[in-house]
């Protein structure tokens, strides 16, 4: 069995080991967020996509990549497993701002100090969680001049909402029920492999940064600055050069020119 790769990893996200307190958790997660990109190449170029920890280290930290919730989440909640944080893995349920929620297809980590518990997320993308935030009826807060709330719901779970273009949209829900380890194995297969699944046929990027973030849907690139007031710059992405500009510079991330061309060509047709 592999170990999980502690100084890599701190260097990776340039974080010092943490204590097992509240702070420390802030901080790792911020680290986190800021410095390993959310992408889903490899399902959309129907490329597998491993959970174990040897092939997360891997394409991770060896190879410069990013990843989806399913990876992102599960290399954070082992690092949090191995730096002694109380955790468990929890699979949640996408609405992002319909009615119907979809199937339970997001990891996320669900993390305890003296009997209260947070909501780790470092896997969403866009509208993902910058810093953990208690999962608490009620709770509100701003992260990123964005209003962000937790509200307890009879039928879903806790919901994870936003406040969108002037009304609160349910993001999605964190089930009360307990997720086994298949669960996670059935939700990772479809997201990577289904046809009709959204990580197989369009590309989605994210990266927050100190002054905001980065985001891309298929060619449409957004950039978002400014800590008081954000401020939206769009672009299109409409050439390799683009792509190259978009992976290397804008995400931090090492991409060959294979996939590149790949992702190109996919997103065109």
């Amino acid at each position: 069995m592999s170990e999980f790769p502690i100084d890599e990893y701190l260097a990776k996200i340039k974080a010092t080991k943490p204590k097992i307190n509240e702070q420390s958790l802030f901080d790792l997660h911020r680290a986190n967020c800021f410095s390993i990109a959310f992408e889903n190449i490899n399902p959309l170029l129907q490329k597998p996509v491993y959970l174990d920890l040897e092939s997360l280290t891997k394409k991770i930290l060896k190879d410069n990549r990013g990843g989806y919730c399913f990876e992102l989440n599960e290399f954070f909640y082992r690092a949090l497993e191995v730096f002694g944080f109380e955790c468990k893995r929890a699979l949640g349920r996408v609405f992002m701002g319909r009615a119907e929620g979809g199937p339970r297809t997001h990891q996320v980590t669900i993390v305890t100090f003296n009997n209260r518990s947070w909501l780790a997320d470092v896997g969403f993308g866009g509208p993902g969680l910058i810093e953990p935030i208690p999962l608490e009826d009620g709770y509100e807060t701003v992260q990123h001049n964005r209003k962000i709330r937790i509200r307890k719901h009879s039928d879903w779970g806790y919901l994870y909402e936003d406040e969108f273009e002037g009304s609160w949209r349910i993001i999605y829900a964190v089930p009360l029920e307990k997720s086994v380890a298949l669960d996670f194995t059935l939700g990772n297969y479809f997201c990577s492999s289904h046809p009709d699944a959204i990580f197989t046929n369009s590309l989605f990027c994210a990266l927050p940064t100190l002054e905001g973030k980065v985001t891309v849907w298929n060619r449409s690139l957004h950039i978002f600055t400014g800590k008081e007031k954000t401020e939206k710059t769009e672009k299109t992405l409409d050439s390799l050069e683009s792509f190259q500009f978009l992976f290397k510079d804008l995400l931090k991330l090492t991409v060959s020119e294979k996939d590149i061309d790949g992702i190109h060509k996919k997103i065109l047709l």
